[in-house]
């Protein structure tokens, strides 16, 4: 019996990394769009509450900024993950600002927040917003005029 060289044994298994095709990438990016439009749900519905207690007759301060920055997070939940699927370079950035002030919210907004924070993750390591991503003319019809 030869004994186990357990250095050669922990270098391989540290130098394995997973790897991702571009496909997959694309799909995580997809992924991670549909739980920015699902979390946008969490700032309208406080824009809601707001918006009809304004309609009730309060004019108080807390009301008009708590309304107004709900639809301003709720908003940017919908443009972010609208250009998040269409895997604009400028919005990987901002999705994963958005997505870690998201944590803050506690519960709902935690578990949001974590997946969008991973599958944007993946789909960044994985070249989803590179510039070999952009060229999916393999993908969309070519229309002849």
């Amino acid at each position: 019996m030869t004994p186990i060289d357990s250095n050669s044994a922990a270098a391989e298994t540290t130098d394995q990394r997973v790897t991702i095709t571009l496909d997959e990438a694309i799909a995580h990016a997809r992924t991670a769009s549909v739980w920015m439009l699902v979390a946008a749900f969490i700032p309208s519905s406080g824009a809601l509450w707001g918006l009809l207690d304004l309609v009730q007759g309060s004019r108080d301060a807390f009301t008009l900024v708590f309304t107004s920055t709900a639809l301003l997070l709720g908003s940017l939940y919908v443009s972010l993950g609208l250009a998040v699927r269409r895997r604009h370079v400028r919005a990987r950035m901002p999705a994963m600002i958005l997505a870690a002030v998201s944590l803050l919210l506690i519960p709902v907004g935690t578990i949001f927040g974590f997946l969008i924070l991973t599958h944007l993750g993946t789909a960044i390591e994985g070249g989803a917003f590179g510039p070999a991503s952009t060229n999916d003319t393999a993908r969309t019809p070519q229309t002849r005029a």
